[in-house]
């Protein structure tokens, strides 16, 4: 590794450097520079080394590589090592036998945007290789872990730790990448954090293998821990010496104090303490077996008039936290979340900051909630009655369950300190997400968008749709184009210090885009006498809904039975809606008539009255309605019907002889409507076999026999008349 040593360049005098140098690297003379680049603009001389940049309002040292050619900035880690500073692909089918690692020993700056350039591997070593579809590769940028070994694998390392530089890494910057991945990403300190992940193939990362960080402020002060107790034997404060007391069957038992919700709690004498905190943080580990409904205080402590403060599990099975003054102010934050399961242990923290006036409330080290108020527990005075699972309320039970651990600070402990308070027990942070708008199920759009939320205020998210891999998201989300069909969406969140939630929040849809068609199953006739017609249809698609349109009115809601309607045309539309509410562009249409009125009474032209017909097959002939059909009755027995002409003419040959004699007929008309006429009167006829010539022409052979000699005369007349003339 390149020496940390200011060079000298060979044949230049030590102190002519020192002065090209001085007005750049002293502080009080001139300026310091703010990148490699303007070193060497300054000094062409100046070679690869160790420098002093002033980078926002403090000078830093960094190390100038590659003066001759492009300046270029590194920050020296000071601590290396075989898993610190470095970044392991995890073994699998595309890699060498042991996976490939790559240690560094500096990592480039740009000073410009405070980022490190995670995967620029100058002074880097690595062991191993990795095959893509890429080709070889043969070192790992810093700040990813990865593996290609199955869904969700996680046995890709990484570790960045910048102790010793003026640097914190700023945090929400790891996210899941590849196919498949999981992750997570375990802050030791704002300077260090352990990753660990993989997929098929995937990993977690930073964005662009790029990764902010803030120069260090001034230290955090100490957290100032004031009281603390552990219950391993009793309730014993470690660090103030004000021993509590166990009261009312309460019991110690495996570092814990367990109260049974009945008349057991930890009375501490801390009433003194707490008078005077202005910054305060409280902190407990519990376990709550409380009854669904119950409501009972964690904390509790009473003031002077009548005010108090306390932190307890509310009926709705959330933590609140209150100061009551003594003046009727009040501060409340609660957390709209449900964090305390019967039975888990859980860490719940609440921290008081006078300075910016909020209070904060963490649940297993995620901030859930806050709230701006100007109260303190000095706000109390003379606090007295300071308790652990005390009911201050009769008609509230005492806590049940166990405290395994309660502090009291003096000062405000920051979220990083909170996480890893909280990690330093080793228990896994249950982060839930819920989605609260999503798209109609079916929908007909195109595009969706979700509303979702965590139980945390500092979370972030992934997204998926259709099972394909998880990207980071926000919410409101949208997602467009969508095909038709069904899709899938889901979402999870992670959090700062590497935790992801375990199942993702899912929702499932259908997008149709396509309307329904719509068809009459049965109608009433063309032309009908039925006032309130009956339609009966259906849709091309299940579980469709229907609008009905009559005679052109508006649109709405079909009828069960349609309403009685007047003689004369009709038409009515209707359109299928289905259940994604697509609507029939194109209506299903039916016209009809509806006539209640009979046809008039038909009339006869042959025969007259009374008339005699020389035929036993008369021709019956007649005028009604045009278009009418015509019934017509020969002495009782109904002839084959006819239809009316435009003119209204009709003609009826009986199908069979009418014996000679008398006879009657009348007739009846039918609309298509099904309405009937009055039956006409009856005509009364005759039938004859007299013909021409007044012979008898009935075809007897009695009847013959009587004419014969008439017959031989007009034989002879006619074959006389054939004779020719001479």
């Amino acid at each position: 590794m390149p020496s940390l040593a200011r060079p000298v360049p060979h044949g230049r005098p030590l102190w002519l450097m020192w002065m090209a140098a001085a007005p750049l690297l002293l502080p009080g003379i001139s300026f310091a520079a703010t990148s490699c680049a303007e070193i060497h603009t300054s000094n062409p001389a100046a070679g690869d080394g160790s420098y002093t940049l002033g980078i926002g309002d403090q000078r830093v040292d960094v190390f100038c590589h590659d003066m001759a050619g492009t300046p270029r900035e590194y920050v020296v880690l000071p601590h290396t090592g075989s898993t610190t500073n470095y970044s392991y692909y995890g073994q699998g089918p595309n890699t060498s036998a042991d996976g490939l690692t790559t240690w560094f020993s500096q990592v480039r700056l740009d000073p410009a945007t405070l980022t490190l350039l995670l995967d620029d591997t100058t002074f880097s070593t690595s062991q191993g290789w990795i095959w893509f579809d890429t080709g070889y590769q043969y070192s790992r940028a810093l700040g990813i872990a990865a593996d290609c070994v199955m869904p969700e694998s996680d046995s890709g390392r990484s570790n960045i730790d910048l102790t010793g530089t003026p640097f914190d890494i700023v945090p929400d910057q790891f996210h899941l990448v590849g196919a498949w991945p999981a992750g997570s990403a375990i802050f030791s300190s704002p300077q260090s954090v352990n990753l660990k992940g993989g997929g098929y193939c995937g990993g977690i990362s930073t964005l662009d293998n790029r990764l902010r960080v803030n120069l260090r402020s001034a230290p955090e002060p100490n957290a100032d821990l004031v009281h603390s107790y552990s219950f391993s034997t009793s309730a014993a404060d470690s660090v103030g010496g004000a021993h509590g007391t166990l009261q009312g069957g309460a019991k110690t038992a495996n570092g814990e104090v367990v109260l049974n919700g009945s008349s057991s709690y930890v009375s501490l004498p801390i009433g003194n303490t707490l008078s005077q905190l202005q910054d305060a943080t409280f902190e407990a580990w519990v376990q709550w077996n409380g009854e669904p409904g119950t409501e009972a205080n964690i904390f509790n402590v009473e003031g002077a008039a009548s005010s108090y403060l306390s932190l307890r599990a509310t009926r709705q099975g959330t933590p609140l936290f209150v100061i009551n003054s003594a003046q009727g102010d009040k501060l409340s934050v609660e957390s709209p979340y449900k964090p305390f399961p019967a039975g888990v242990l859980t860490h719940v923290v609440v921290t008081i900051d006078h300075m910016t006036q909020i209070t904060r409330l963490y649940i297993n080290g995620l901030e859930v909630a806050r709230s701006s108020s100007p109260l303190t527990p000095a706000t109390l005075g003379a606090a007295s009655n300071s308790t652990l699972g005390y009911s201050m309320y009769g008609e509230d039970p005492f806590f049940k369950g166990s405290i395994s651990e309660f502090r009291v600070y003096r000062t405000a402990l920051s979220p990083t300190q909170i996480a890893a308070r909280f990690d330093a027990k080793d228990t896994p942070r249950v982060l839930e997400t819920s989605i609260s708008e999503q798209p109609a199920n079916p929908s007909n759009q195109g595009s969706a968008s979700f509303l979702f939320s965590g139980n945390g205020t500092q979370l972030h998210y992934l997204c998926s749709l259709d099972g394909n891999t998880f990207g980071a998201c926000t919410s409101p989300f949208t997602i467009e184009p969508l095909s038709e069909g069904l899709h899938t969406f889901q979402v999870k969140a992670h959090d700062t210090m590497g935790n992801m939630e375990a199942m993702p929040s899912s929702f499932s849809w259908r997008v149709d885009l396509t309307p329904p068609e719509t068809r009459f199953d049965s109608t009433p006739a063309p032309e009908t006498r039925v006032q309130a017609p009956s339609f009966s249809f259906s849709s091309s698609e299940p579980r469709s809904t229907f609008e009905c349109s009559l005679d052109q009115a508006p649109f709405s809601e079909c009828p069960g039975v349609f309403p009685a309607l007047a003689d004369g045309p009709h038409r009515l539309s209707v359109r299928a809606i289905d259940e994604a509410t697509n609507v029939d562009p194109d209506p299903a249409r039916y016209s009809w008539t509806v006539d209640t009125a009979a046809p008039q009474e038909p009339s006869f032209e042959v025969p007259a009255p009374g008339q005699t017909l020389f035929t036993d097959r008369p021709s019956f002939s007649g005028k009604a309605e045009p278009g009418i059909t015509l019934r017509l009755f020969i002495d009782g027995v109904e002839a084959d019907p006819v239809e009316t002409n435009d003119q209204g003419f009709w003609r009826i040959l009986p199908a069979s002889p009418l014996p000679w004699g008398k006879h009657r007929v009348t007739a009846v008309a039918s609309d298509r409507a099904g309405n009937t006429s009055p039956l006409a009167i009856e005509v009364h006829f005759s039938t004859s076999q007299r013909g021409a010539y007044g012979l008898n022409c009935a075809a007897t052979s009695s009847s013959w026999r009587g004419s014969s000699p008439w017959a031989l005369l007009l034989i002879g007349l006619l074959y006389t008349r054939r004779r020719p003339f001479h």
